[in-house]
């Protein structure tokens, strides 16, 4: 299971192709990758076994919660396989491009078992809304070395 972390800025061109980091493939080179909505606005990536495991924590909810039925619901309606080609590039469909603002200068966000794909300047309010609060939202994680 992937382990993504750290910030790059790229850019899509005019086919909807984005090159994603050599980190972010850490030495491999998957012909396929999986999509869903993300939070916040981005788009969430995922390798094959940690999007298995996305699918199972979704199927362990409560269905019959309209909330949780709602939220799997509209996440599984987003999925996608998402082609990488041979130089490395991602193929965002381009409707799937529009609806996240996928266009131009965009930001890959590694999120532990996936990473982000976000419109530059989306991620850039989402930071003056909170990189202000960074310390404060800390202790919500739970405590370090217990």
């Amino acid at each position: 299971m992937g382990k993504f972390f750290g910030t790059y800025n790229r850019a899509i061109d005019e086919k909807s192709r984005l090159p994603l980091p050599p980190r972010l493939l850490a030495g491999e080179h998957p012909d396929v990758l999986y999509a869903l909505k993300g939070l916040d606005g981005c788009l969430s990536v995922y390798r094959k076994d940690d999007f298995d495991a996305e699918l199972t924590r979704l199927s362990e909810g409560d269905y019959s919660d309209p909330r949780q039925r709602a939220y799997v619901r509209l996440s599984l309606a987003s999925a996608l396989e998402l082609r990488v080609d041979a130089r490395g590039r991602l193929i965002i469909p381009a409707e799937t491009a529009r609806e996240h603002n996928l266009q131009g200068d965009v930001v890959l966000l590694g999120a532990l078992d996936h990473f982000e794909v976000w419109d530059k300047a989306v991620y850039e309010n989402y930071l003056k809304a909170y990189l202000p609060s960074y310390e404060e939202l800390a202790p919500s994680l739970g405590k370090r070395g217990e």
